[in-house]
């Protein structure tokens, strides 16, 4: 409800965190190196997973802003504070942020004073708060004592996404990215148009490059996007199976019984609404 001054929910970083666009990369591993590029997107969507984990300790009042800031700075959670990093300049920033935290730390351990100990827990407040509100988390107030009020590092307003879901659109989405084609002019897009139907949702869903809402990563149209009864293709060149540990993630989120009948066939809300203020927003 209360946010920083300045400061705003940044939608490209939190549509990255739903798995909805893919990491920035340096200019090294741009299109123009194919494979090594995309496996390096992918390992950097894997590397936002723990903040999702984290996402949901901080919502279920496990760790608090101040505990949230100390976690940042570890290294695997670091990894995912950098992996959503917009830009260089937004990567080096970073960077400086977590370094200054060790610093703070350092300082921590050596027998700081309690009023020094409290001005470094001060200090990761705001860097988390910093970071945390780019991705769609506030914190409320709370009075003083003395009447006056303070942002209040126990009180996280975190969306109400479903993380279970958002975990594995990621894992989803780093694995198509290891396995898309090394051409990024994808023909069979422009060839359908003219000739054929759209894919069967049938195999659709049981590949690697398609999401749990049904739609493919590659752009490849399925049956979800046209009318029931519409011819389909029974092939696709783009098809790569999705891994068997993935397969049976994707079939139980859809089902709880694992039936793949009534997985096969459904559209799965995508949590790509921001809730900023109790007002639900669209991205």
């Amino acid at each position: 409800k209360h946010m920083a001054k300045n400061s705003a929910p940044d939608a490209v970083s939190i549509l990255r965190l739903l798995a909805e666009e893919s990491p920035y990369t340096s200019s090294q591993y741009d299109a123009r190196n194919g494979s090594r590029g995309n496996e390096v997107k992918a390992q950097k969507v894997r590397e936002m997973i723990p903040i999702v984990d984290l996402l949901e300790r901080l919502r279920n009042g496990d760790i608090d802003g101040v505990e949230f800031g100390k976690k940042m700075r570890l290294k695997v959670p670091r990894r995912g504070v950098l992996a959503l990093a917009k830009g260089e300049a937004d990567y080096v920033s970073w960077n400086k942020k977590l370094e200054a935290l060790d610093q703070g730390h350092e300082r921590y351990k050596s027998k700081a004073s309690p009023a020094m100990r409290r001005a470094i827990d001060d200090d990761l407040f705001v860097t988390a708060r910093d970071f945390l509100e780019g991705v769609g988390v506030t914190f409320d107030k709370s009075k003083k004592i003395s009447g006056r009020e303070r942002i209040d590092s126990e009180k996280p307003i975190v969306p109400s996404w479903d993380l279970d879901r958002v975990r594995l659109a990621l894992e989803i989405k780093a694995a198509s990215l290891e396995h898309r084609p090394d051409d990024l002019k994808q023909p069979w897009i422009e060839a359908q148009k003219c000739a054929g139907g759209p894919v069967k949702l049938e195999l659709c869903q049981t590949c690697v490059h398609c999401d749990l809402d049904g739609v493919c990563h590659l752009g490849r149209l399925n049956q979800a996007a046209w009318e029931t009864g519409a011819s389909t293709e029974d092939e696709c060149d783009a098809f790569v199976a999705l891994p068997a540990s993935l397969r049976a993630k994707k079939v139980a989120w859809d089902n709880p019984q694992n039936s793949e009948k009534s997985w096969v066939g459904k559209s799965l809300k995508s949590p790509t609404t921001l809730e900023v203020e109790g007002v639900a927003k669209p991205l």
